[in-house]
């Protein structure tokens, strides 16, 4: 169960109902009807240790990023931690950037600045 509530976006899957009441199908234009669920990739660092992060987006989060908007978000809590992001949409390669960690250019841990979608 702490398995699960700790990483909520790689167990969204499980649940009955998803956790808001947004539709992210105008968002994603893929007909999707739930939040969109990204992973902050590993990292590797010796402090605190191997680990990742969850992001969740809402569907207007994913429109504004899309839009052009650059996003702010909390990742979730691993190993005892988690960051803020601002996010940036880079439509070259369709993929959300980190832009700012925690008002950094880059994690304090070292995690790569390209979100994976789960």
């Amino acid at each position: 169960m702490q398995e699960m509530l700790m990483h909520m976006g790689r167990y969204s899957h499980l649940l009955q109902e998803p956790l808001t009441g947004l539709n992210a199908s105008s968002a994603t234009g893929r007909g999707e009807s739930r939040t969109l669920h990204f992973r902050v990739g590993e990292s590797a660092s010796k402090y605190p240790g191997l680990h990742g992060h969850d992001v969740t987006l809402s569907a207007e989060e994913y429109r504004s990023l899309v839009g052009g908007s650059d996003v702010t978000v909390t990742t979730s809590i691993d190993l005892g931690h988690s960051h803020e992001l601002l996010l940036h949409f880079n439509p070259a390669d369709q993929t959300i950037h980190i832009k700012m960690c925690d008002c950094k250019a880059r994690c304090w841990d070292g995690h790569p600045d390209k979100l994976i979608r789960e």
